[in-house]
């Protein structure tokens, strides 16, 4: 029998599997990482609330996908911590999931509450970095004015995202924090060139962030020669009016800083 049959075979008893055990949480999430890890699309995304089985935060979980305030406000004022629990599949928190699944008046209330979306726990996202990858401006001005922020290191992966976005709420946000200031490559510069966001380029030279033109970058596709920031300034490319504007502006900023050299022609 081909491999390939032989996983189709075993996947199926999985989800029949699953259909028995519908009503053992920790068991569906072992079975979960079993599918994933034979390359099958994962059964559980970490959307769902029951990745939290099991967990301090399981009722808490729960009552954010209902929107259920009422419930929320109880159980974080009754025990704090339950914010920062972590789910045991993806690592995330309930705030992430809130904010993945645009559940608005959880969010809302987690906010109210003291939840913070830079808390970046040991997974990949924060709720702040989610809203920024998805361009969210209702959630990105909830954050930046109504939450109070404090976990740089979450601000500082989230950072990349807001320049590649041209998000320059997000990165006055950033810049006045110096969160900045973390970055000791340039890569916060080279994202604003590289991706033709140049009114945060300016904001970013403004604020003394590192720009080392020594450095060569990796091109748009792996394929591409590394370049030097001067040499991707000198491309030509594709940008509105305002943004040229912009980026005459940031070039005429690094010669008076003596930061910018054109390269001569053979």
């Amino acid at each position: 029998m081909k491999k390939v049959e032989i996983k189709i075979r075993f996947f199926l008893i999985l989800v029949i599997g699953i259909l028995i055990l519908y009503n053992s949480p920790i068991l569906l999430l072992e079975l979960n990482k079993k599918v994933t890890d034979m390359g099958f699309l994962p059964l559980i995304k970490m959307t769902y609330p029951i990745v939290f089985s099991g967990t301090k935060a399981d009722r808490l979980a729960y009552a954010i996908d209902a929107e259920d305030t009422a419930t929320i406000s109880k159980i974080v004022r009754k025990e704090k911590d339950v914010l920062e629990v972590l789910d045991n599949y993806f690592q995330n928190t309930v705030f992430v999931q809130a904010t993945m699944n645009d559940k608005y008046s959880s969010v809302c209330k987690l906010i109210e509450l003291g939840a913070d979306p830079s808390f970046l726990g040991n997974g990949r996202y924060s709720p702040l970095w989610i809203a920024i990858n998805d361009n969210n401006k209702i959630y990105c001005e909830l954050f930046f004015f109504k939450a109070k922020m404090e976990y740089k290191d979450g601000m500082s992966d989230a950072f990349p995202n807001a320049i590649e976005m041209g998000n320059m709420l997000a990165v006055n946000y950033f810049c006045e924090r110096n969160i900045h200031k973390l970055d000791t490559t340039g890569y916060l510069l080279f994202r604003a060139v590289k991706y033709g966001h140049y009114g945060c380029a300016i904001r970013l030279l403004e604020a003394e962030s590192l720009y080392d033109d020594s450095i060569e970058f990796k091109g748009d596709y792996s394929r591409n020669p590394p370049k030097t920031l001067t040499e991707y300034l000198q491309n030509e490319s594709h940008l509105s009016e305002e943004e040229q504007l912009y980026k005459l502006q940031f070039i005429s900023m690094l010669e008076e800083r003596g930061l910018y050299k054109k390269k001569e022609e053979d």
